[in-house]
């Protein structure tokens, strides 16, 4: 698809592992999809709130822009989210007869994907001894926040062969409002 003129908030890039290099291209702009925070489940932590919903209106979580391209890619292997936060992804890889895997630092996030059924890795991305082959990466609006972009991706193609893919999206600079960054959580890279 062509961008034009328009402004885009964030970019979804699609990477073919090649003998040398990756292969990309734009897949699709890619929308937020918003943490669940209504209605209020009272005595419940924020983990078990957030479960609940997520179970409760699944039409309203899934399937998410990410579904898509999973559909588009064959065999399915296996699945690794950097940032799986509520596990949404994970959900749509599952759904697709992938075995998926979560990292997530954030330990509320964690549990609701580890109540879904996934393993979870904890902690940061690069600081993990995370083992084996994952087919699929993915990192949404992620790679924006880490220390050391050089280190994340070594590590991420450490875990994948010729052939595989990565999945990744980042907010693109002039589409982001300046209030936005600064309240949310600290973007150390630009792009």
């Amino acid at each position: 698809d062509e961008v034009g003129d328009e402004v885009v908030a964030a970019l979804v890039l699609v990477l073919h592992l090649g003998p040398r290099h990756f292969h990309g291209f734009i897949a699709r702009d890619h929308g937020v999809v918003p943490a669940p925070r209504e209605p209020q489940c009272e005595g419940q932590g924020e983990a078990e709130q957030t479960l609940k919903l997520i179970k409760d209106n699944p039409d309203k979580f899934w399937p998410g822009p990410t579904l898509p391209l999973l559909q588009g890619i064959t065999p399915p292997g296996k699945f690794l989210e950097i940032g799986s936060g509520f596990g949404y992804n994970l959900v749509n890889a599952k759904k697709l007869g992938r075995e998926a895997y979560g990292v997530e630092s954030s330990e509320h996030r964690a549990r609701v994907c580890e109540a879904l059924g996934f393993k979870v890795y904890r902690g940061a991305f690069e600081e993990l001894d995370i083992k084996g082959r994952f087919e699929i990466i993915s990192h949404q609006h992620v790679l924006e926040h880490v220390k050391d972009v050089n280190v994340f991706l070594k590590k991420c193609s450490e875990l994948q062969q010729e052939g595989d893919f990565m999945i990744l999206s980042m907010p693109h600079n002039l589409g982001e409002p300046t209030m936005g960054v600064l309240m949310y959580l600290p973007h150390i890279h630009s792009f």
